[in-house]
């Protein structure tokens, strides 16, 4: 996402505000899904969690579903890459 808002000469300087210039620039605008936004929010909370709970555990299921929608994203932003 970094690299994308980077075409757009934006740079963030958190995760969470990478997050919402993404939003901003590439969902509210329709570059990307809705349905893209959401599991890029799953993901965030995913790494929050892993990284600050000793406890957490992220099932095979939910692991598989984020390596999907992660490829998914790389193709999107691949394509979107090819356009400028």
């Amino acid at each position: 996402m970094t690299a994308l808002l980077l075409t757009q000469n934006v740079f963030a300087k958190t995760h969470q505000g990478t997050r919402a210039k993404f939003s901003e620039l590439f969902i509210r605008t329709g570059l990307f899904s809705n349905d893209m936004a959401a599991h890029i929010k799953i993901a965030f909370d995913l790494r929050q969690e892993a990284d600050y709970d000793l406890d957490a555990e992220i099932s095979n299921e939910i692991a598989a579903l984020m390596i999907v929608k992660s490829k998914e994203l790389h193709k999107l932003s691949i394509a979107y890459l090819q356009t400028l």
